[in-house]
């Protein structure tokens, strides 16, 4: 999602759609994945990862290159049915499948493999962003899909094929149950939906979602507002995901030397600092070094979420329940880009989305103040 931006004037030129008609792609392909995660989960709680995640990436990137024929035999509601099967196809090669991959093999260390192998989709972004605006600008729109639809199918099907490796069956139980730092009964969903837990990390990644996923997109039309130009404006999302992957190794390492939503609170206090500093300070060099704040708390996002439900609720049932809880992270991304593009369309700025998203990333760190200690934690900080 973080190369949609490319697309929204480019869209809006050839296709005459306003920028709340475009980002309402993201709020349909951010529903899907809210439905289909918790079946996926589910699904690979039950079977091989391995045949999930190829597959997944396949028709991921294959509806990818099929977007632009969709739009021009069908306009804009070919335009929302490819995304509604971008969300239900790709869920499968979402960050729930490496989450829990890495979950099963590291323990003590977990934060920092979460952090480590998840800067992947930083780098993916800081790379993505850039590509796709010079196949837009030099070829067209169209050529920008077709460029990023092959990038799953070129490197997660080779991925899921060839690299993927699960834990052992034995090594997940017993980093569930006996001896390890993490150690608690793995609970079913209907038992962590009557924890404190489980609402607080709900709320927090609605929260977290809509206000950091709904800036990060308009960044670039936030920025080409101002006089930018698209190369020069894509500088500012390629800083933003190097800041991301910044953000996941530092948060990660954090969360394995100190109590995560501790860790948390300071780094979306970060981010909430960068949306404040883009309505404060208006020159595109001021808001380059806000991107880099915002990437912070981007980059922290799945690792934190990943991170807390293995920590309170065990491996054993992961895929239900944080499918649950990333459908709710979908549901915020679903809305952050859709109320920034209609706010702009209302008011024809950007002011008010960016203080409340300011103000959702305030709640964050509450809510991850509020969370109670891990069950059976004894070597982590206080």
């Amino acid at each position: 999602m973080m190369t949609s931006g490319v697309f929204i004037r480019a869209l809006g030129k050839a296709m005459g759609w306003n920028r709340e008609q475009v980002t309402v792609s993201l709020l349909i392909c951010a529903i899907a994945l809210a439905v289909a995660t918790p079946l996926v989960g589910r699904l690979i709680d039950r079977t091989r990862l391995r045949q999930v995640l190829t597959l997944s990436s396949l028709a991921y990137g294959l509806t990818v290159m099929a977007l632009p024929a969709l739009i021009h035999s069908h306009g804009l509601l070919g335009f929302y049915v490819g995304f509604l099967l971008i969300g239900i196809l790709g869920a499968g090669s979402n960050t729930i499948v490496y989450i829990r991959v890495l979950s099963g093999w590291f323990d003590e260390r977990r934060g920092l493999a979460l952090g480590i192998a998840m800067a992947g989709i930083g780098i993916g972004g800081a790379i993505s962003a850039p590509f796709s605006a010079i196949l837009v600008q030099r070829f067209g729109w169209e050529a920008g899909y077709y460029g990023l639809g092959m990038i799953p199918i070129i490197l997660g099907v080779p991925i899921g094929l060839f690299l993927l490796k699960e834990a052992p069956a034995q090594q997940v139980v017993r980093a569930d149950s006996v001896g390890q730092s993490d150690a608690l009964p793995s609970m079913l969903l209907s038992e962590a939906l009557r924890t404190k837990a489980l609402w607080l990390i709900l709320g927090a990644a609605f929260l977290m979602a809509i206000s950091i996923n709904g800036a990060q997109i308009h960044l670039i039309p936030m920025l080409m507002d101002r006089g930018i130009t698209l190369p020069a404006a894509s500088l500012a999302t390629s800083i933003l995901a190097i800041f991301a992957v910044l953000g996941r190794v530092a948060a990660g390492y954090l969360f394995d030397k100190v109590f995560a939503p501790r860790a948390a609170v300071g780094i979306f206090l970060l981010s909430c600092m960068g949306c404040l500093g883009i309505l404060a300070f208006p020159s595109s060099s001021a808001v380059y070094y806000c991107a880099a704040l915002l990437g912070m708390g981007a980059g922290a996002e799945s690792d934190l979420l990943g991170y807390l439900i293995g920590r309170y609720f065990g491996l054993k049932n992961f895929g239900q329940i944080y499918g649950w809880v990333f459908a709710s992270f979908m549901i915020g991304t679903a809305a952050g880009p859709v109320a920034f593009g209609l706010g702009y369309d209302i008011n024809r700025s950007y002011q008010w989305p960016l203080c409340g998203a300011a103000v959702a990333l305030m709640l964050v760190c509450v809510a991850c103040a509020l969370l109670p200690r891990f069950p059976s934690s004894p070597k982590r900080g206080t």
